[in-house]
């Protein structure tokens, strides 16, 4: 069994303080989780029809959970694996103050 050890600091990047989000491509992110054999952008534009229906009731909708409701292929997948599928490809971010090149989230 792995051993875990709890973190000596965590950081939190509220706004933009330290990186900065330069693209975030839903459509991306469904197709890292689904497989691009799949029709993804049809399920990013059902998953955007909802997310204005919920913001009407004043409610967020989680991507990952609402992906594993609604795909059957992702079904048996826990919320963490689909989130780690998602997020590398549907945010690129690069540092605020070191003027780096962007990089891919991993």
């Amino acid at each position: 069994m792995m051993r875990l050890h709890p973190p000596s600091a965590v950081l939190f990047d509220v706004g933009d303080t330290l990186l900065v989000e330069q693209r975030f491509d839903l459509d991306a992110g469904i197709a890292a989780a689904v497989g691009r054999h799949t029709d993804f952008r049809a399920i990013a534009d059902a998953f955007r029809a909802e997310t204005l229906k919920s913001h009407e009731r004043h409610e967020e909708l989680r991507l990952a959970a609402w992906l594993q409701h609604r795909v059957p292929a992702l079904a048996r997948r826990s919320v963490d694996w689909i989130e780690e599928q998602i997020w590398p490809a549907v945010t690129l971010v690069i540092d605020k103050y070191l003027n780096v090149e962007p990089k891919r989230l991993s």
